[in-house]
């Protein structure tokens, strides 16, 4: 099954800094199984500030972490 985004909603403080970024991600398989969930990218995930992370990097940083949530390992 191939997951993609198709959304991208960021939150920001009130200096406009981003704090959180939701991720909208869908897939479906031939079979028509399919997911829709939104994925929070928080600051923790990532070395880098949310406000310099391109779409690319912020999907590819969702991505796993849905992976991780529905196959149970969540922490």
């Amino acid at each position: 099954m191939e997951i993609k985004a198709n959304s991208i909603n960021y939150e920001l403080d009130q200096e406009g800094v981003t704090t959180v970024v939701s991720i909208g991600l869908y897939g479906r398989d031939d079979t028509g199984q399919y997911v829709n969930a939104t994925v929070k990218v928080l600051p923790t995930d990532t070395e880098k500030s949310l406000d310099s992370l391109s779409k690319d990097d912020l999907v590819a940083i969702a991505k796993p972490k849905l992976i991780k949530f529905v196959s149970g390992n969540a922490a």
